[in-house]
């Protein structure tokens, strides 16, 4: 997929539902990338030696990516609420 295509103007399909099944499918990809993220990073750190600078750059890996799945839920909610944002906001378009 082109950059450009990402920044298309839209406006006249703002607040569509296939909106929704979109956050939906990066939702689940970003929430996959995590888990095999970490599952790979655990996996590795498993072989190292304590304290060694590649257990120590996995740890900060892993730290990482637990930090990124905390914020899985403001994430989720964020998409939620720019979709009923744009419903609406078509709704009110409507009535002018």
């Amino acid at each position: 997929m082109k950059m450009k295509s990402l920044f298309k103007d839209n406006r006249g399909q703002v607040g569509n539902l296939s909106d929704l099944s979109t956050i939906a499918i990066g939702v689940v990809i970003f929430i996959l990338v995590v888990a095999i993220g970490s599952t790979v990073l655990d996996e590795v750190q498993d072989t190292q030696v304590a304290d060694s600078v590649a257990f120590n750059t996995t740890n900060a890996g892993l730290t990482g990516l637990a930090l990124f799945g905390d914020f899985t839920s403001v994430i989720v909610l964020v998409g939620i609420a720019a979709v009923i944002l744009g419903l609406i906001s078509v709704a009110f378009r409507s009535f002018t």
